[in-house]
Formats: C-alpha cells, structure tokens, sequence
C-alpha cells in the first residue's frame, strides 16, 4: 500500500465494486460464494484493502454482469487498452542485441517481452468474439513441405550492404537531410539489393545464385514433374512489379527466364495484367483449369480472396511479406492436389 497512486486505483475499484453489488442486490456472501473467495476477502476488495488477480477480476465481471472496461473505470479505447497492458503485458530490455537494420552490427532494443495471465486475457477476449480455430473446423487442407532456400550474397552485394551501413551511421549521427536519405530508405534499398541487386543499379550483373536464378529454376523443375496433371504455381513478389516503361523488374525477368527454358509464354502470367474484374475472373478461370501454370503476384493483388488453388501444387515468396499469415496461403481446402510445397526465399537481413 506504500504506492499512493496504485492505493487509490484499488479504493476506486473497490468502489465501483460495491456499488455494482448494490445495484443488483447481492450480498458479499453470494459473491464471495460465487467467486470462491472469503466474504472478509471480498470486504477487503471493495475497501481498497487487497488487490485482486486476473482470475479473480474475470469471476467478478461474470458474477455482477459488468463490462471489464466499466469496472476499471474507463471509458476511451486508448484508456482501456493501457489498463489491459498493464494487467497483460511486460516489457522488458532484450539481454541480447538484435541485428542492425542496415544489417550490419548489433544493438540492444527494448521490445514487447511476453503476455502473462494469458488464460484470463483470452476468457476476457472471449466475451465479445467467437473464436474458431483450424482444428476446431478439421478442414480438408493440405500437407505442405516448406523449404527455405538460404544463398550466399554476391561481392556486388556485399559492397552494398556496407555502403547501406556507412549511410545509416551519418542518418543516425544527423548528418544528412531526411528527405534525402533516411533509415526507412536505406531499407527499403536493402531489401531491394537482397531481392536482385539490378533493382538498385540495373548495370550491375545477373547473379547466378540470386533469388530470382533460383525461384526460377525450382519453378521450372515443378512444371516439368506436374506437367501430367498441370500442377500450377504462385510467384509472390511485392517488390520490383511490371511498370511497362521498359526498365528493369523482376516480373519480366522471371517471365523471360521461364519462357527461355521451355515453358510456353501463354502460361505465365501476371496478375497486374488483369485490370478489371472481368478480366481477374478469367485469368482464375485459366489458373484453375491449367491453361495458366504460373502465376506472378503482390500480396496485396494475389493475397486474400484469390481463389485458384484447385491445382496449386507449389507456392514461392521471393521477398518477405509483412504478415507471417500472408506466407503459405495455399494451404486451404483443395480439390486436386493434396501435397503442396511452400518455398521462402524472402528471409532478408540483406
């Protein structure tokens, strides 16, 4: 009780306890009953006396049939969602350092550590959502073998990491203008360099061992197997996408290698090419009978509401997504194929 400000928040709570118990008619007796607790233990509460556990806070919501956030006594969201951090969720400094994002060295950050009472947050949660999760619905979905393709940088690559990191220590130091160069910049062009280093100096050389070589190599290799049954495939790249002004991007260079190696121009395809919904619609069509066997998408364009995985047999991400739930979208429900392959090749630290 020596914390002034936490003592008054306990009376409070205690208030508001008591005046709800009133209002409905319940004797400390029943609600102690009901909670599992002592009547003495439930005096104390509502005199500010003894602090409560999430356990006990839920049973009390339940038990006098009360909002959480009215009986903490807020009102605005921003106000609750603190209450809820402090009742959920600890920080904590990180013990040990985390990589640089120029990619280059080390440094200690602070980051969101761990939720505790996690069995009270979710009956808290519960109360307004109706969770149903993958095994609960026992859905027919696919197995899937993941593969993540780890490549070694080119020397052109290295130099580039490197300047990223002199650029990012005279951001860091003030030295330059933001609009000229800032960390979100120099991270974007890193993971630009680990996509394809043309995309930031299209002189540069084709790598041999890059992602774009080797995605369309596996790409290749698939196609053949399935051709039987034209197994299809998703190419998911959310950097470097068609501009048709004839500079260097990744669409067109994938294309280009794998109509080079065999693969009829007809059934590669972008989805930028489909402009409207009508056109959308029948580029699905010819994905789901065949016609088309790989199809190259953003996450954005090819993500969620893409109906096509009636012969998807294969799915690549050349560069990370945001989400961890945007990786391994063909794993839903299937009609032909019943084993898939998910190959990452977007694990960037540049």
């Amino acid at each position: 009780m020596g914390n002034r400000a936490g003592s008054q928040d306990l009376i409070e709570l205690g208030n508001r306890i008591r005046e709800r118990r009133n209002e409905i008619s319940m004797s400390q007796e029943k609600v102690a009953e009901q909670a599992g607790i002592s009547a003495n233990t439930v005096s104390r509460i509502e005199g500010g006396q003894s602090a409560m556990s999430i356990e006990i806070f839920i049973k009390m919501v339940q038990i006098l049939g009360v909002d959480a956030n009215e009986l903490l006594g807020v009102s605005g969201q921003t106000e609750g969602d603190g209450q809820c951090r402090k009742m959920f969720c600890r920080i904590r400094h990180l013990k040990q350092s985390e990589l640089s994002p120029e990619g280059t060295g080390y440094r200690a950050k602070t980051r969101f550590a761990r939720f505790f009472n996690l069995p009270e947050l979710i009956a808290l949660f519960k109360e307004s959502a109706d969770i149903q999760t993958a095994d609960m619905l026992e859905l027919p979905v696919p197995e899937a073998e993941y593969i993540n393709e780890v490549l070694k940088p080119s020397e052109e690559q290295q130099d580039l990491v490197s300047s990223f990191a002199e650029r990012a220590e005279i951001v860091r130091a003030g030295n330059v203008d933001p609009s000229r160069d800032n960390m979100l910049k120099i991270t974007n062009d890193g993971r630009k360099c680990a996509l394809d280093q043309r995309l930031i100096n299209d002189m540069l050389p084709d790598a041999e061992e890059s992602k774009v070589n080797r995605c369309v190599n596996n790409a290749f290799d698939i196609w053949e197997k399935t051709s039987a049954d034209k197994g299809t495939q998703l190419i998911f790249c959310d950097l470097s996408t068609p501009k048709n002004d004839g500079t260097f991007n990744v669409y067109d260079d994938v294309r280009e290698k794998l109509v080079a190696k065999g693969i009829p121009r007809e059934e590669v395809a972008f989805i930028h090419e489909a402009g409207t919904e009508t056109k959308k619609a029948e580029l699905f069509s010819k994905v789901r009978s065949g016609q088309v066997r790989i199809l190259l998408g953003s996450t954005p364009k090819l993500g969620a509401g893409t109906n096509i995985q009636d012969r998807l047999v294969a799915l690549h991400h050349l560069d990370a997504p945001w989400k961890p739930a945007d990786v391994g979208r063909i794993l839903r429900t299937f009609k032909i194929k019943k084993n898939v392959e998910v190959t990452d090749n977007g694990k960037d630290n540049f």
